[in-house]
């Protein structure tokens, strides 16, 4: 026998809270080859739409320019994928260039 589920409107809702998809974000980004760990991020959730702002520090020499795209388009896929919901802006703000620090080194 098959259970016929009602619609997903009669089912229930579910909400994302900032917090978690700041966290998630916060993690995600030091997978970014270049990026330090210790970043931080704040997630604004409404509706299906998040923005976030992130604050990280990126290993010297590494390209400012490549690191913060790659950071954004990994943070833009890692979290459309944990949270379902689309991710319409990544603003980052580089707090540090630091040399001699060896990043995490996961993702290129």
């Amino acid at each position: 026998m098959t259970a016929v589920l009602p619609d997903a409107e009669q089912r229930g809702r579910t909400t994302v809270d900032d917090r978690v998809v700041s966290r998630q974000a916060a993690k995600a980004v030091t997978e970014v080859d270049g990026v330090v760990d210790g970043a931080s991020a704040t997630a604004d959730v409404r509706g299906a739409v998040i923005t976030l702002d992130v604050r990280l520090a990126i290993a010297y020499p590494a390209s400012l320019t490549q690191t913060t795209q790659r950071a954004r388009e990994h943070l833009m896929g890692r979290v459309e994928d944990f949270t379902g919901l689309e991710v319409s802006r990544v603003d980052i703000t580089v707090t540090a260039m630091q040399p001699g620090v060896t990043a995490a080194r996961r993702l290129r």
